[in-house]
């Protein structure tokens, strides 16, 4: 809030209401509430008069001022609170929004969407809602004043393990769909990782990497191997007297003759005609 536009009283300390409106048509709505705070009261009734304004309060209260018309409502102040700090004053507003909210059960029976205050502290939201809000969020972008803001605020913030634990939790099980890995190879054009390089790098050097001094357990070899052989390039050998193997991978191929992984890429991209001094002839399959 722009602080040119804070009320204050005689002595300078800044006003803040707790108000709420109440339905006063006949319909199934009747007395149904909408509790809200502000630190300029005027202003604020000024929003709410303004049949123009169609993000009055969030989606409830809105509809309901389409539905009913801004006069279908009665107003009145719960309560006035006075302080000289606006962070406090904010704080103790939005505990007060709470106990109104919780008392007029403004929420299952009004039109309130959170238990008080900034934010959807406590709303249990709708699949149909949550799927507005994705409609409503597909294509929106932030300036480049605004992600720098965001980097920031998040710069130097340490994520705790539990956070992390539930990321993961989150993830575990999601398959991108074409459209999104599409979108993000279009975001990531042009662009060169070289921080996350670098700390990659650093973390390495410093840890010696997630498996130092620990025993990588079998399960996690062979699904590493799994991993490994499913993208590697498959290749096929040709031996001197004419039979030929298969291989899952460059490397296998490379273990099995003894030779370096880049000499059978080196092969397979046709050098030296395809044909290693010893007579192996590389292809891939």
């Amino acid at each position: 809030m722009n602080r040119k536009h804070l009320e204050r009283d005689k002595k300078g300390q800044i006003r803040g209401v707790v108000y709420r409106y109440i339905n006063q048509t006949n319909g199934e709505e009747k007395a149904w509430s909408y509790v809200g705070n502000t630190m300029n009261e005027k202003i604020r009734r000024q929003s709410w008069n303004n049949k123009g304004n169609q993000s009055y309060g969030g989606e409830k209260i809105n509809t309901a001022r389409q539905k009913y018309g801004v006069k279908g409502f009665s107003y009145e102040v719960l309560e006035e609170v006075f302080g000289a700090d606006e962070g406090a004053l904010q704080k103790i507003l939005d505990e007060k929004e709470a106990e109104y909210v919780e008392k007029y059960d403004s929420i299952e029976h009004g039109y309130n969407t959170s238990k008080g205050g900034t934010g959807n502290n406590g709303v249990d939201f709708s699949d149909t809602h949550r799927a507005n809000i994705g409609e409503a969020s597909q294509g929106r972008t932030h300036t480049e004043e605004t992600k720098k803001q965001i980097g920031a605020k998040l710069k130097g913030r340490e994520v705790s393990e539990e956070t992390r634990q539930k990321i993961s939790n989150g993830n575990k099980g999601k398959k991108r769909t074409a459209e999104q890995r599409h979108a993000q190879s279009e975001r990531l054009k042009g662009i060169e990782p070289t921080a996350a390089t670098e700390k990659a790098k650093e973390w390495h050097a410093k840890e010696g990497g997630y498996w130092k001094g620990k025993k990588m357990p079998d399960e996690a070899k062979k699904k590493m191997k799994e991993a490994q052989q499913k993208r590697g390039i498959k290749v096929r050998v040709t031996y001197d007297n004419g039979t030929a193997k298969d291989f899952n991978t460059m490397s296998d191929c490379a273990k099995e003759l003894g030779i370096k992984v880049g000499s059978v890429y080196y092969y397979l991209n046709g050098g030296l005609g395809k044909t290693h001094k010893n007579g192996y002839k590389f292809e891939m399959i």
